[in-house]
């Protein structure tokens, strides 16, 4: 009996570290993905400037 709820934790412990582990790699993804659009922006800005 013992054991069982103690693999059972363990089991439940597992589940929400690979929840937050796909949370933080979703919100790196975002990151990423601002970052991305950050860089574009800067490129338009010095290609518009580089234009006048």
């Amino acid at each position: 009996m013992i054991h069982e709820e103690i693999q059972r934790q363990i089991s439940a412990r597992e589940y929400l570290i690979l929840s937050y582990k796909d949370k933080i790699n979703r919100i790196q993804n975002k990151i990423d993905a601002l970052g991305e659009e950050i860089i574009k922006l800067k490129n338009r800005k010095v290609n518009e400037e580089a234009n006048r």
